[in-house]
């Protein structure tokens, strides 16, 4: 699954925004209201930030590809598990997306600094 879905859920999601049933730029918590991080800026998690993987969200440590839950609970235990999860810097996440754990973030006038 993994990877392998991200264009099925983004086809699926702009699907319901084509109908209206989902606002891109609506915070998460509409859709999702047991969605807690250990990080009070969760809140301003948008869906469009979900989509388009620019949320902040932790990367998941173990997949647990060898225990699948296929139950009606499944997908709510695992949202409840991330309540102490922190966000990540965005540009963190698409370092981290990238296999980059450090890097150097330019600015205006070249690179700033270690991040």
């Amino acid at each position: 699954m993994a990877s392998t879905t991200k264009p099925f859920v983004a086809t699926a999601v702009m699907q319901l925004v084509e109908k209206g049933d989902v606002d891109l730029d609506a915070p998460l918590l509409r859709y999702l209201s047991s969605f807690r991080l250990g990080d009070d800026r969760y809140r301003a998690i948008t869906i469009r930030q979900m989509v388009t993987h620019s949320s902040g969200m932790p990367d998941v440590a173990d997949y647990e590809w060898d225990k699948p839950q296929y139950d009606d609970g499944a997908l709510e235990r695992y949202v409840r598990s991330l309540d102490t999860s922190p966000l990540c810097a965005w540009h963190e996440i698409q370092l981290q997306q990238h296999g980059v754990r450090r890097a150097r973030r330019p600015d205006r006038q070249g690179v700033r600094g270690v991040v």
